[in-house]
């Protein structure tokens, strides 16, 4: 059987060059050493792709935005009314949050002495200064340069790693970064690698409308229909460079996150990774004041969020007053989980303490 015309050039696992064994049906190539091999094979299918030929598929799930009050319909959070004005400009037409996605009448805007609007904004528009300090300090933190893991979660890799009797280099660079998929156009490749991890893991999520592409939606941030992604963030983590761990997630206002997909390279799971991420993710909202931590969940991985992560189940009655009227990502056959974040010198003193 002939080699993938294209194989990679760095072992997935290690990230680095050197006498590559190649898979027969995909581009990846590994160390021997690095994959338990004494010598290498005429043939041979690599870790993902011996899992994908024994059948085992990512999960295809179906995607909703769920309302959390009791009012189901789009409506006023102000006045709960639904009605609003179809076109032109006026006190029932609409403007929605670009923060939290929360939905005013203008008119009610003034008649509560929040703002009074001469028109649509040709530009963003936040319904309190805590939503613009918020959407501010993410799209500061998305031009900053990839940063070093601290020693904290960087030594749980080296760890992983020992156990697993691989060894890492000293000299291994371990990073994660804060990404908006409407970044410029030198971070399509990180976009583009993010897609591909996340397909590894789950079947494409389609638009019941358009059958186009969730996933690709959210990590680009785009606009599909009535949903619109572009509050969506994404952060990854990186051994040399490479984009080994990625996660979706969203502030909501200013005090509620949620996490959709995550999802780990296949040939790089069970080494830490994404619990490091999570570390960084979770570190992140806490100094941007963010309370509330929601993640759906696959019922047969809810022991794996709450025993790993801390995470329990909640059902939407049970949901904090600050979720009040905003729009959740819903999976089918999903639990939604939530968890409260630990305030910041929490991770201060655990920094301390490594």
């Amino acid at each position: 059987m002939e080699r993938h015309k294209q194989s990679d050039t760095l072992c997935q696992m290690c990230k680095r060059s050197g006498t590559l064994v190649q898979c027969d049906r995909c581009p990846r190539a590994y160390h021997k050493e690095c994959v338990g091999l004494s010598s290498i094979p005429e043939s041979w299918f690599c870790p993902f792709c011996k899992k994908m030929y024994k059948g085992e598929k990512p999960l295809a799930r179906q995607v909703q935005m769920v309302k959390t009050s009791s009012t189901k319909l789009s409506s006023c959070v102000l006045c709960r009314s639904t009605d609003f004005l179809k076109s032109g400009f006026g006190p029932r037409t609409v403007i929605l949050c670009d923060q939290c996605d929360k939905e005013y009448h203008i008119g009610c805007l003034k008649g509560n002495n929040m703002c009074d609007l001469k028109e649509l904004p040709s530009g963003d528009w936040f319904c309190s200064n805590d939503c613009k300090k918020i959407n501010s300090a993410l799209k500061e933190l998305d031009l900053c340069e990839p940063e070093p893991l601290p020693d904290l979660v960087s030594h749980l890799i080296k760890k992983k790693c020992e156990e697993k009797g691989l060894h890492m280099n000293a000299d291994t660079d371990l990073r994660w970064k804060l990404i908006h998929g409407t970044a410029s156009a030198a971070k399509n490749p990180i976009l583009s690698r993010i897609v591909s991890i996340l397909h590894e893991s789950f079947k494409p999520i389609k638009d019941d409308a358009t059958g186009r592409d969730l996933i690709k939606a959210m990590v680009y941030g785009r606009k599909i229909g009535s949903r619109d992604f572009n509050g969506m963030h994404c952060a990854v983590l990186t051994v040399n460079s490479f984009v080994v761990s990625v996660a979706i997630f969203r502030v909501l206002g200013c005090q509620v996150a949620e996490m959709p997909l995550v999802a780990t390279c296949t040939q790089d799971q069970g080494m830490g990774y994404f619990q490091s991420l999570f570390w960084c993710i979770l570190r992140t909202l806490s100094h941007l004041g963010v309370k509330h931590f929601l993640v759906p969940a696959a019922n047969d991985a809810v022991s794996y969020w709450r025993n790993k992560f801390g995470f329990e189940k909640i059902s939407r009655d049970q949901l904090p007053e600050c979720t009040k009227d905003l729009y959740l990502m819903v999976f089918e056959g999903t639990s939604l989980l939530h968890k409260q974040i630990p305030a910041p010198q929490v991770f201060s003193e655990g920094s301390r303490r490594s």
